[in-house]
């Protein structure tokens, strides 16, 4: 159970009960679904990452369950569109819709942690 931390309006209310109800990211299929995706909200976290449990993987789904504040929408594609945005997964991918547009962070052979992400998330929003 989670103390209430969202907004006050109506959207922001339904919103956080949405997100804390169903999955912390949304499952990417295709390169057309990250496509929409991306283009759904201001700035989109994409993880390339493979299907199981990983550290990395519940790193990541850590980080979209407890961002209640930021607004950034988070998705989990499989790794092998990972190249089609110029990374090697695993990988997380910022989609913005404002400065340089697109953000790589790639944290080579070792496991995406929770520091990481949650650093990068803050650090481009």
């Amino acid at each position: 159970m989670s103390e209430y931390s969202g907004g006050r309006t109506e959207k922001t209310i339904v919103e956080w009960v949405k997100k804390k109800t169903g999955p912390s990211s949304t499952m990417l299929s295709s390169r057309d679904r990250v496509e929409e995706f991306s283009e759904g909200s201001e700035v989109v976290v994409v993880a390339f990452m493979p299907a199981g449990a990983s550290e990395a993987r519940d790193a990541f789904d850590t980080v979209a369950y407890e961002d209640d504040t930021s607004g950034v929408a988070y998705g989990m594609a499989d790794p092998s569109l990972a190249s089609v945005y110029d990374v090697v997964a695993p990988a997380v991918v910022m989609f913005k819709k404002f400065d340089e547009g697109v953000v790589h962070y790639v944290n080579g052979e070792s496991l995406l942690d929770i520091v990481c992400s949650v650093h990068f998330v803050h650090t481009y929003t």
